[in-house]
């Protein structure tokens, strides 16, 4: 970009969120993009009728979550990355922004994120313990190699992430992001443009977040989870938030099918998910149950998806 003459764009904010060739030269995408062949997501046998039946993931506001708290790890650091920025001499020049971005990251925890967890491991111990009704439940294998067409990518909409664990490449990242709002304020100030506070902020603040959303404490890197998060910006892209029980909760959540159109299905796509196997519980009842899941399957057109027991050792 040449800084001696007039930028085609006058907004240092927006040439800070969409220089996707800064993102592509200074990240490393093999930290977020997850691209491997498979991925799997643990449930109850309620959460896997709801996702056969309604033939999409659920991803639910992380607000009404039961591990809600673990999103709190994201912002914390964010918010301590900035305070001690603003206080740097040489951050001086942005000082107002980051203040006022960590005001606006002080309540993030309000704005909603529609979340869906999977898993690298399909037969996993902690996995099963957190979130299949303490071993009561089945994990479901998903075919992830498809990378043109598939269910886990819908840019810029929906993309599977992983989730980030170690501290020093959480705070590497929400560095590189201020570090570019800081070079784009200060081509904006050479060149005489005085845009408002308000859209530095709003747009740091989101950037930051959507990154930080997908932070998670250390001592859970043995799920070594996966993600697909929508934020509210891209809700009209579905038909509405819908609610389910869970426990003592109303929770609000969308289905991804909605983002499928008849484009979908005229190139090679399918209304059927890319299903390659479920895997019964440790602590169920589990022939029984695999049986069932076998039969439903078979019903509803999964006649080659594989119905398999855990061989975790298991004590609930």
């Amino acid at each position: 970009m040449n800084h001696e003459a007039p930028l085609e764009n006058k907004f240092g904010f927006l040439r800070a969120e969409f220089d996707y060739k800064y993102k592509s030269k200074h990240f490393d995408n093999d930290l977020f993009s997850y691209s491997g062949p498979m991925i799997s997501h643990y449930t109850d046998l309620n959460g896997l009728y709801g996702i056969i039946e309604s033939g999409g993931f659920w991803l639910s506001d992380h607000r009404f979550l039961n591990d809600s708290e673990e999103f709190e790890n994201g912002r914390k650091l964010t918010k301590n990355i900035l305070e001690r920025l603003s206080k740097k001499y040489r951050y001086s020049n942005l000082n107002e922004i980051l203040n006022e971005t960590i005001a606006r990251i002080e309540n993030y925890c309000e704005k909603a994120y529609y979340i869906c967890s999977f898993s690298k491991k399909g037969d996993s111990l902690d996995q099963w313990r957190s979130y299949a009704s303490n071993g009561q439940g089945i994990s479901i294998t998903f075919d992830n190699s498809k990378k043109s067409l598939s269910h886990f990518f819908a840019m810029p909409i929906l993309s599977a992430s992983k989730v980030i664990y170690d501290d020093s490449e959480k705070a590497k990242i929400l560095l590189r992001i201020i570090r570019k709002y800081q070079h784009e304020y200060r081509v904006d100030k050479k060149h005489g443009y005085d845009n408002d506070t308000k859209d530095w902020v709003d747009s740091l603040s989101t950037w930051l977040a959507m990154e930080f959303i997908n932070f998670k404490h250390h001592e859970y890197s043995s799920e070594e989870e996966i993600r697909l998060i929508v934020a509210t910006d891209h809700l009209n892209h579905f038909n509405g938030v819908k609610h389910r029980v869970s426990k003592n909760t109303i929770v609000p959540y969308i289905n991804s099918k909605d983002i499928y159109d008849s484009s979908f299905l005229e190139h090679g796509g399918t209304e059927l998910l890319p299903i390659l196997e479920v895997r019964v519980g440790p602590a169920a009842n589990q022939e029984l149950t695999a049986k069932s899941i076998e039969e439903y399957l078979s019903q509803k057109g999964y006649m080659s998806v594989k119905v398999i027991q855990s061989n975790v050792p298991y004590r609930g």
